[in-house]
């Protein structure tokens, strides 16, 4: 955050309600410190309850008629195909995750896209996306070329591959990102992290 980034996702799925209450009182009081937003993976109660984001899983994703968060919070989700796309931006959600475009470690099972269907995909739509799965640093080129730049599309990476960890990855891919979101007339330029924060934490900690 000191170093300028100013969008963080917190995800922690498995702690239980008091330690990740605590993490996200946390999380939330740094982030308005340095004017970032933060984003909370999944619980949407949580995010009413401590007035921060929301990232949406696929599954939420379709299973929701409207937008559940209020216009001044960030809302994202991940997909994976063309029908969770084009339902992200009937929904006026402020950006998503695409992937996966590389094989990944963390998705053995999964078959990546590559990027030819990733460009496709991304024609069909106009919201933010970023770029996840199998990723590193050294891909930022590639993946502007195939559309992860301008003015919608941004880039990023949500996941800890090539042995960095759930948030070095993402902070090392986004460093030189910027976050151009046009949703209801706002256009906001700051550098961008997507980490997995409360996995990073408790990867190292050993759990709570």
């Amino acid at each position: 955050l000191a170093q300028g980034y100013r969008l963080v996702q917190l995800r922690a799925k498995t702690w239980q309600e008091k330690p990740l209450k605590a993490l996200l009182t946390l999380a939330s009081a740094l982030c308005k410190k340095h004017k970032a937003q933060l984003l909370i993976n999944g619980q949407l109660g949580l995010a009413h309850d401590f007035d921060v984001g929301l990232h949406l899983s696929s599954e939420q994703l379709m299973a929701l008629q409207s937008r559940p968060l209020a216009a001044r919070l960030p809302v994202s989700a991940s997909c994976h195909n063309l029908e969770q796309l084009k339902h992200a931006q009937a929904l006026g959600l402020d950006f998503v995750v695409l992937g996966s475009v590389n094989k990944t470690a963390s998705h053995p099972d999964v078959t990546p896209m590559g990027w030819d269907a990733w460009q496709k995909m991304r024609a069909e739509v106009s919201l933010p996306i970023f770029a996840v799965g199998g990723l590193s640093p050294a891909d930022v080129g590639i993946a502007r070329q195939h559309g992860a730049q301008g003015r919608r599309v941004e880039l990023g990476e949500v996941g800890g591959q090539h042995g960095r960890g759930p948030a070095v990855g993402a902070v090392e891919v986004a460093r030189r990102g910027v976050d151009q979101r046009e949703q209801r007339g706002r256009l906001h330029r700051h550098p961008v992290v997507v980490a997995h924060v409360g996995e990073c934490l408790e990867r190292r900690h050993g759990g709570v």
